[in-house]
């Protein structure tokens, strides 16, 4: 964890650092005023600050209001009376000096536990390659730009192929089925037999009605896709086998 350290007072900023140190934190820079620790923050784009409060130039809460991405911020001041605008700062922790080394440590945790997950959420919101993946298609409406996400099936029709997309009746695109193999991501979508294309993530359930029928609901179709045996086989490598039920939740 790269960490910086802002306090106008000498001394408290080498007690900071060597509690920075022993706990093996990464030190990468010390700022005497508001005005040095706004360009160290710039400089180095830390992971954590530990920042004083009340220094010569003016106080820390002026420069977080500006930062428009601060890093994780705890605290380190003399003043208890600070605790709760500091909180309004979304601050990981406060510390009042002069600052015990067990209690420093479980700053550091909390810090850690923080940015871990915010690493996390930031993964889970991340664009992946398909959500961000778009085709252009010439189709009977002419030349369509649209998101791969939006797909919902494709049914193949001689060497052309009907799109099936949210919000949006059937188009037609001069593509055969087989070419939309190639250019969309397996998964999310399955092929699951010779003229269907299904993108997984829009399948509600699975309904298998005797031996040789299986229907496939999708959401918002009212009328759900039926296919034969050897679909429901794909199906069942694709996805894990039916439940009693009969259906999936992918």
């Amino acid at each position: 964890m790269r960490v910086v350290i802002a306090d106008d007072e000498p001394a408290a900023r080498r007690g900071v650092s060597r509690l920075v140190r022993a706990a093996g934190l990464d030190l990468v820079g010390e700022a005497a005023t508001v005005e040095e620790t706004a360009a160290l923050i710039a400089e180095h784009q830390p992971d954590a600050a530990f920042l004083d409060i009340e220094m010569g130039d003016g106080t820390i809460f002026n420069l977080l209001t500006t930062l428009p991405n601060p890093p994780k911020v705890v605290f380190v001041t003399a003043f208890s009376g600070h605790a709760l605008r500091a909180f309004d700062f979304q601050v990981v922790d406060f510390l009042l000096k002069p600052v015990a080394a067990d209690r420093f440590g479980i700053a550091v945790q909390r810090l850690t536990q923080r940015i871990g997950a915010d690493a996390v959420l930031n993964r889970l919101h991340r664009p992946t390659p398909f959500e961000q993946q778009t085709l252009q298609v010439a189709t009977s409406r002419g030349l369509c730009l649209i998101p791969a996400r939006d797909i919902i099936y494709l049914e193949a029709e001689r060497d052309f192929t009907y799109l099936h997309v949210q919000g949006s009746a059937p188009m037609l695109a001069s593509l055969p089925l087989g070419r939309f193999d190639t250019l969309l991501p397996t998964p999310p979508f399955l092929r699951i037999n010779r003229s269907l294309i299904v993108n997984a993530l829009q399948i509600e359930r699975i309904v298998p009605i005797d031996r040789n029928t299986t229907q496939i609901h999708l959401r918002g179709f009212h009328t759900p896709l039926q296919v034969g045996r050897s679909a429901r086989g794909a199906l069942r490598r694709m996805l894990g086998p039916l439940t009693t039920e009969g259906d999936i939740a992918p």
